[in-house]
């Protein structure tokens, strides 16, 4: 089941690529491909932030597509504020797209919303335990 899962993420990921790709010429594709390693090491600091403020126990992980954050944390909400933290950055650029209208900045926030669908989906899950 995980494997499907990862599967499904990937699938998602890349459709949202070929969706904004569409709407950029080469070189504003460029600049979203540059772009993104610089994403994704913020995505991590903002979850490294959060796990410190909380103080929870944490591993980084290495394992294949999978680069991140293995975290034991005391409470639920703890853990929902360290895998939700990263979203700042779909924010910010949700925000920039307004007022540019950036095919760049749109790009980014899908490719960024879709990388953190793992994320997304456990802060969901275990906020409907909190909830219910």
């Amino acid at each position: 089941m995980a494997k499907l899962k990862t599967f499904a993420y990937m699938c998602i990921g890349f459709a949202m690529s070929l969706i904004t790709s569409k709407m950029m010429n080469v070189e504003q594709s460029t600049i979203a491909i540059i772009s993104l390693p610089f994403i994704g090491l913020l995505h991590e600091m903002l979850h490294f932030m959060v796990i410190n403020a909380v103080k929870a126990q944490y591993k980084f992980v290495m394992k294949g597509l999978y680069i991140g954050f293995n975290v034991s944390v005391e409470r639920i909400e703890d853990f929902i504020a360290i895998a939700l933290a990263p979203q700042a950055i779909s924010l910010f650029l949700a925000i920039l797209y307004m007022f540019t209208y950036s095919s760049v900045l749109l790009a980014l926030m899908l490719i960024h919303i879709a990388i953190s669908l793992e994320d997304l989906h456990k802060s969901i899950k275990y906020a409907r335990q909190v909830l219910y």
